[in-house]
């Protein structure tokens, strides 16, 4: 469950994630999703991006990662077990597949 307001209380919280998670397992919600991602979390920004730009672009992609971690939280069955399903199930790859890892360490020249 993402808690984004805690006053709210848990069953609130927890409706809204599977809310999420079945509105973007539809056709319709598939599409959508689809497009807010290609316009948020996988447009990339050249070198003259000015700050008001990627600071517009960072909001966008939270508002993304926010139904996504929502969805994802919603997916979970009851008991706490995954049910496996995502609305980029049907992808090859991951749009994104460093997303959420850390770059590998530079080792020194020295060892």
């Amino acid at each position: 469950m993402v808690q984004l307001d805690p006053s709210a209380g848990p069953q609130p919280e927890r409706n809204l994630d599977t809310a999420f998670a079945r509105l973007l397992e539809t056709p319709d919600g598939k599409l959508c999703w689809d497009y807010l991602r290609s316009i948020s979390s996988h447009l990339v920004l050249g070198p003259t991006a000015t700050a008001i730009e990627l600071a517009y672009r960072e909001g966008s992609r939270y508002i993304v990662a926010i139904a996504e971690m929502r969805a994802e939280a919603g997916r979970k069955a009851p008991n706490g077990t995954d049910t496996g399903r995502r609305p980029d199930a049907d992808a090859n790859t991951h749009p994104n597949p460093g997303a959420g890892r850390r770059p590998a360490r530079r080792r020194s020249a020295g060892g």
